[in-house]
């Protein structure tokens, strides 16, 4: 049965280099933070990361250590069923509901079970929208 609700992402951002993601990475592990959800990418010489994590207060403070510009938002997760159509479903709702959809990633870890992070303009609209 799939649930929507609302959580807190960060978004941290830092130039682009060579081993940015593997100190990242390695910077919240040394701190045994753990990374729920992650998607990442370099925009325009940026390297920008969106996280989920099982502490983003303390995230950011490491990530900040680092020399990142850290932000926080609010973004709805749907956790679902893993199968095909799941995301072409939610996405048809979102769009269904007047909801434009800024940013997406998912996890599925292999299982049966997907974790789906989506950045809408209301979180909470989208939550209930997807939860419905």
């Amino acid at each position: 049965m799939a649930r929507a609700y609302v959580t807190d992402e960060i978004v941290a951002t830092a130039p682009t280099r060579v081993g940015l993601l593997a100190d990242v990475s390695a910077a919240l592990a040394e701190h045994r933070i753990g990374i729920a959800a992650i998607g990442a990418y370099d925009k325009e010489g940026r390297g920008e990361f969106m996280m989920i994590t099982t502490d983003n207060d303390a995230a950011a403070r490491v990530l900040e250590q680092l020399g990142m510009v850290v932000r926080h938002n609010d973004v709805t997760v749907l956790d679902a069923d893993d199968a095909p159509g799941t995301l072409a479903h939610a996405a048809r709702r979102l769009a269904d509901g007047g909801v434009n959809v800024d940013w997406v990633y998912a996890t599925t870890c292999g299982g049966s079970h997907a974790s789906v992070v989506f950045k809408t303009i209301d979180p909470h609209r989208s939550a209930e929208i997807l939860g419905e």
